[in-house]
Formats: C-alpha cells, structure tokens, sequence
C-alpha cells in the first residue's frame, strides 16, 4: 500500500544524506493507501505533511509533522500522526499553512452525497483540534456549487483566504472563499 513519503534534496539535486540518513523518509499512517498532497514548513524547521489515509471503508484527512532530521516528531498527535474523519465519506487535506503563533490551518474537501464540500480546520502546535475555530464545529464546512475541489490555502493579515475549482449546472469555474480568522 501506499505511505507517506518525503525527501530533501541538497541545492545540486543530491538526497541530502542528513535527512533521515538517506534523504527518503517512509511513514505508514493509516493501515491502507496514505498519500501526501501538500507540504508546510514551521518556523523551526519542522515538516508539516498533509493529506488522506485510507481506513479501508474511506478516507480521513492525514497529518504528520517530522523534525528536522527527518524523524517523525512523536510529541505531535499520537505518535506524530494526527487522523481526522470529517464526514463518513472520502476526506482529503489538500492543503496547509501555518500561522506566525504555530497553529496549523488546513483545507481540504470532504465528499458528501451529491459532490465535494470545502472543510477547513486549524490545529494547535500539539496536533489537536482547535476548537474556537469553526464555532463549535471544529471544521468550517462550505457548498460551493454542486462539487468544489479547494487547491490551496493562504493568510491575509488574520484572515483566510481558499483558492480552487467547483463545478455549477455543468460548468466548471474557480473559486476563492475567504474566512475570517476564527473560521
């Protein structure tokens, strides 16, 4: 099955041999196919990697942080993992950002009966879910048109800023949704 995969390469596209001793890092998350959809750097040098594993039945947002060598950072989540089921259907973290105080925003989509809705979250530096985002629903959960793919995630100031593609009366379009900082 597929596992989350990383590697850094020196600035003449060599495997740096400092990370993880050969430049390759290999981390199963969930018991089936995990994948990496997109990347963060903390302030510190950290590796925020993000995006689904697969629990057999669907898929769950994914998230691992490494430290700077390459080893996975167990003082984050569980053993530094952190799993989120949103809906019970496929939900994948498409992208990540963290903010200047270490908390870690993701976006992502998760599927519903119909199409794709955006979920976005933030998690604390630890790995758990803050819960003053989104009101009391951890997760800020947007329709836009009959599916919508988010693609990318940024800060504006405090503010949140969603960039993608959805899908309306079959025409497709892009789409930007923009969140306060609470969600």
């Amino acid at each position: 099955d597929l596992d989350f995969m990383l590697f850094r390469l020196l600035p003449d596209g060599e495997l740096d041999k400092d990370f993880n001793y050969d430049g390759t890092v290999t981390t199963a998350v969930g018991s089936f196919d995990d994948e990496v959809l997109a990347m963060a750097l903390q302030g510190d040098g950290k590796i925020i990697a993000v995006g689904y594993c697969d629990s057999g039945v669907n898929h769950d947002f994914a998230m691992v942080r490494y430290n700077v060598d390459g080893s996975v950072d167990t003082s984050f989540g569980v053993d530094g993992k952190v799993i989120t089921a949103v809906g019970n259907r496929d939900d994948e973290i498409t992208d990540v950002a963290v903010q200047p105080d270490g908390r870690i925003l993701i976006v992502g989509a998760s599927k519903g009966t119909t199409g794709r809705v955006i979920a976005a979250a933030r998690y604390l530096p630890n790995g758990k879910l803050d819960t003053t985002f989104a009101g009391s629903n951890d997760f800020a959960l947007h329709v836009v048109g009959l599916d919508a793919q988010p693609e990318s995630i940024a800060l504006q100031g405090e503010d949140i800023i969603i960039g993608g593609t959805f899908i309306d009366s079959k025409k497709n379009g892009l789409m930007l949704l923009g969140l306060d900082a609470d969600g």
